[in-house]
């Protein structure tokens, strides 16, 4: 098992961005916060009546709501020993426009990636990555990712279908 995790986690550093998949599994993103409906969502209260919550203003103009503004950063070791670090700024915008950039190191390794808001959230969706700086051969554009924050100063991102495990991102200062 130990094998095949290690294999896995080579394979994933050697095969694109998604290289921010620590050895060991992250978080689930579904544990964190669900979406809001669009209008409000009938949520009964404690003494059973029915009251109508407000999605943000940001889940319904589709804009990057403002909790997730800012940088953030992760590092994590691969299974052959090298350290990581991501840092990942999120700035505001609407669908379709680019919002985060992501930078990527290692000892012999700087790769750099952007994409644009798919969907505002929470949880928040950023569409499929593409390489802005790096060697083509290691770096390489990854899924779209799904960003749930658990709480105000943690994010933890989930490339959809990659089969790797998410990375927590911390808020820097």
């Amino acid at each position: 098992m130990v094998a095949v995790a290690a294999g896995s986690s080579v394979y994933t550093l050697m095969n694109g961005e998604h290289t921010d998949a620590p050895t060991a599994p992250g978080p689930s993103a579904s544990a964190a916060r669900s979406p809001g409906a669009p209008g409000g969502q009938r949520v009964p209260t404690a003494d059973g009546t029915p009251t109508t919550t407000e999605s943000s203003p940001a889940a319904r103009t589709g804009t990057v709501p403002e909790e997730y503004l800012g940088t953030w950063q992760a590092e994590f070791t691969t299974a052959d020993g090298n350290a990581h670090t991501r840092v990942m700024t999120i700035t505001g915008g609407s669908a379709g426009e680019t919002v985060m950039t992501l930078t990527g190191r290692s000892a012999g390794y700087d790769c750099r990636w952007a994409a644009t808001l798919r969907a505002s959230g929470p949880p928040l969706e950023l569409g499929p990555t593409r390489v802005t700086f790096g060697d083509r051969s290691s770096c390489s554009p990854g899924q779209w990712s799904r960003l749930d924050m658990p709480d105000d100063r943690t994010i933890v991102r989930e490339l959809v279908g990659s089969g790797g495990a998410p990375l927590t991102y911390t808020k820097r200062g």
